[in-house]
């Protein structure tokens, strides 16, 4: 992703002043520059690097070393301006003992925005690392491609795109602006702090997410801690997971348990297996099926409307005011209270000491089905 600095933006109208590359207006010219590097780091090492404006794309190998080829692209509208802002550009090399640091610097003298600000820019990293060294890269306004690796991972990227295989380690992102990341299967776990971005996975263990006006659609996890405000998550299976959030849409298919706080949003669960505990305020929540060998599914909740289905007995302990309420007929009764805006039933469908359905409820709709 090139870096493009304009003081000024100017429409050129046909006819009156031309178009780019018309007489008088010259096209711009790229001039490049490589920068060739390798270090010696051993077969387990560390690889870090921060980036800005261009794409980082990291090679797994079996050797010892780690290789750097870095294109430098500029383009002006002549090769002495060029010449001036290739020299402004460069690369610092730390290297110690198993460890390789590359960080981006641009603009070594003072005042060089002013100076150069019509040109354009871009620096792209190919770099081939052992398979069992860690990766810690940064980057901004350019994209990240990561080959299958050994080891952990970390990454931050900010206005750019990635494609990450799978890791037999652990994977941290930090991202913002990203339009699409993914990632194939992480053998370790997950850490991401995301804001508006949209991430695709395969697989991971244990999770931990703090996200705003983010999409993710992740096939499995296993024990899951999510933050979140105006997000949209499609999980297809998730052992636990643990939610605190608002303005959310949550689709999973099937969960082993799960425990939601939230407001103004939509739940939606294919499959519950075990426990459902919710905490909600003006949303829905939608169970299609619960489990045969179900725990719990508990309700605190204002203004929310929920719909469980389940075809086996259950135990029933319900105190609702100013919800609709629908139950299957076979239901047995130790306790049936209503007036004009209460409602308290508890009892159980088909057999007694069975898994539990409790709920407190004001204002909303509660619709339990076989």
């Amino acid at each position: 992703m090139k870096c493009n600095i304009y003081l000024f933006i100017s429409v050129l109208f046909a006819g009156t002043y031309g178009f780019a590359g018309s007489e008088g207006v010259p096209l711009p010219k790229e001039i490049t520059k490589t920068i060739s590097q390798t270090f010696n780091t051993g077969s387990q090492g560390h690889l870090v690097i921060s980036n800005r404006y261009g794409d980082v794309d990291i090679e797994t190998t079996s050797g010892t070393s780690v290789e750097f080829e870095i294109l430098i692209t500029v383009e002006a509208k002549n090769d002495e301006t060029g010449r001036d802002m290739l020299d402004q550009i460069d690369v610092d090399f730390k290297h110690t003992d198993n460890k390789v640091e590359a960080i981006t610097e641009i603009g070594k003298n003072s005042g060089w925005r002013k100076k150069y600000n019509t040109i354009s820019y871009q620096i792209d990293y190919k770099v081939r690392v052992p398979d069992r060294h860690t990766v810690n890269v940064t980057n901004r306004y350019g994209d990240v491609a990561l080959a299958d690796r050994q080891n952990d991972v970390q990454l931050e990227l900010k206005y750019g795109n990635a494609n990450i295989q799978s890791i037999d380690g652990n994977l941290v992102l930090n991202i913002g602006y990203v339009k699409s990341l993914s990632f194939g299967e992480i053998a370790g776990n997950l850490d991401i702090v995301s804001s508006y971005s949209k991430v695709h996975g395969g697989k991971a263990g244990n999770a931990i997410i703090k996200t705003k006006y983010s999409f993710f659609e992740i096939g499995s996890l296993e024990n899951v801690d999510i933050q979140s405000d105006y997000d949209e998550f499609e999980f297809t299976e998730i052992r636990t997971l643990t939610n605190v959030g608002k303005y959310d849409e949550w689709f999973i298919d099937k969960a082993g348990e799960v425990s939601i706080e939230t407001k103004y949003s939509k739940v939606k669960i294919n499959y519950l297996e075990s426990v459902g505990q919710f905490e909600s305020g003006y949303g829905t929540v939608s169970i299609l099926k619960v489990g045969p060998q179900f725990s719990s599914i508990s309700i605190e909740s204002r203004y929310t409307g929920y719909r469980i289905d389940v075809d086996h007995a259950f135990d029933l302990d319900l105190t609702t005011k100013y919800v609709s309420v629908s139950v299957p007929d076979e239901m047995n009764y130790s306790e049936r209270i209503k007036d004009h805006s209460t409602l308290i039933l508890k009892g159980y469908h088909k057999q007694k000491g069975m898994g539990k359905i409790q709920a407190v409820m004001n204002y909303g709709n509660l619709k339990i089905n076989r």
